[in-house]
């Protein structure tokens, strides 16, 4: 006796949501008038529960931008990418014949990432604040929009 993947709109594949909810166990408790209800758990991946993460730290009023949006996309696969990486890090780690230099190369990919998904988070500027420029670039800006370079006035 099998089971067979819900029909998607796309085709006869199931898409990676539907098969992350199929395969956890959703345990079940009596609700009203006795039926059974199936009580969902929390079938997010870590990028997904990163970008909800960065979701609530956005003002209210607030919406990302095509940009930042594009950017959450990043940081959703790429912090996906991490999980994945070590769960591949603590299976190397677990077997009898490890190798050290996978294992390094997979805390550098690691660390890598996460370095990544830092850089892209600092990106994000949620609040619209513009960023400072240094008196040495507003000075060499105004020396180059009014004429005046190191041969003196043009």
């Amino acid at each position: 006796m099998g089971w067979e993947y819900p029909p998607t709109r796309a085709g006869s594949q199931p898409n990676r949501h539907t098969v992350s909810i199929r395969l956890h166990c959703i345990p079940q408790k009596t609700g009203l008038l006795g039926r059974i209800i199936g009580v969902m758990t929390d079938t997010k991946t870590a990028g997904q529960r990163l970008v909800a993460l960065l979701d609530e730290g956005l003002p209210s009023g607030m919406v990302w931008t095509a940009s930042e949006r594009a950017t959450l996309g990043l940081i959703s696969d790429t912090a996906d990418r991490v999980e994945t990486l070590k769960g591949l890090l603590a299976a190397e780690v677990q077997s009898a014949d490890r190798s050290t230099h996978r294992c390094a190369e997979l805390a550098g990919e690691i660390r890598m990432a996460q370095a990544s998904i830092a850089k892209m988070i600092a990106s994000l500027d949620p609040n619209m604040v513009v960023q400072a420029k240094s008196a040495r670039h507003q000075h060499a800006a105004r020396s180059r929009w009014n004429g005046v370079g190191i041969s003196g006035p043009a």
